[in-house]
């Protein structure tokens, strides 16, 4: 190892366009209530900033406890188990996306919690929640700018009839642009998942608990299905996948 950062990291790791990554960083598990959003140079490990989720953006005002579900005076010590928030993503808007999002500024957070069905855009400077959503969605994963100007989120659906999809949405309007409405594509991951807009329009979709990553158009044809085959009776998890552009690596990898 090159360096070593140790504490509970979790989830998400993004990189910002200065290079930087983002990520979480929980006390003691990744499933209680003191969760923080952290900053740290790749080339080091150290840390650029932390923000506390408790104490730089819930408790910043009554509005935002709402927000978070929480009324005023939320005794959080002792509450550590009951995994109020389960953040599992942060995404920093780059500017060259700002210009389709007039409503934030570069280096906004969108962020995800799993658990109360909540996507927000934080401002990291002054603690502002400046846009959020509790769905459409239910117990979402990995909701991303689109170079659209829509939000689009990885919809668990979780409990809803075994049946996820994706929500795009304009976070000015709140209009919804629903995926695989009457496609032949069907997948449902209850727990974990990933999705990402590829040119042309295509998305791809890693449905970890069916073993599955598919290519497949907004309107719900299957262009390409990866399965990770196990056994005859079943594939293996798979936890990420992510489609390169043909120049992505500017030199061609090799064993030479």
């Amino acid at each position: 190892p090159v360096w070593v950062k140790r504490g509970v990291y979790h989830h998400s790791l993004e990189r910002a366009e200065d290079g930087s990554f983002w990520t979480w960083r929980a006390d003691h598990s990744a499933y209680g209530h003191y969760q923080y959003l952290v900053n740290f140079d790749p080339e080091t490990g150290d840390t650029i900033r932390e923000y506390s989720l408790i104490e730089d953006f819930i408790e910043r005002s009554p509005e935002h406890r709402q927000i978070f579900a929480l009324s005023a005076g939320y005794p959080y010590v002792g509450q550590g188990g009951d995994d109020l928030f389960h953040p599992n993503d942060v995404e920093p808007l780059p500017t060259g996306l700002a210009a389709k999002y007039p409503q934030f500024n570069p280096g906004d957070l969108l962020v995800s919690f799993r658990n109360i069905h909540l996507v927000a855009v934080l401002d990291p400077a002054d603690g502002a929640v400046k846009w959020w959503s509790h769905g459409p969605w239910r117990f979402q994963h990995d909701p991303d700018f689109g170079d659209d100007g829509k939000i689009l989120v990885y919809n668990n659906n979780s409990g809803r009839g075994r049946r996820s999809n994706a929500i795009a949405i304009d976070p000015a309007s709140r209009r919804l642009d629903v995926a695989f409405a009457d496609g032949e594509v069907r997948f449902y991951s209850e727990w974990a998942g990933k999705i990402q807009r590829l040119p042309g329009g295509a998305v791809l979709l890693v449905v970890p608990e069916e073993g599955r990553v598919v290519e497949a158009s907004w309107s719900g044809e299957t262009i390409f299905e990866f399965n990770n085959v196990w056994s005859d009776q079943a594939n293996g998890y798979v936890v990420n996948a992510a489609w390169l552009p043909a120049n992505f690596f500017p030199d061609e990898p090799s064993c030479g």
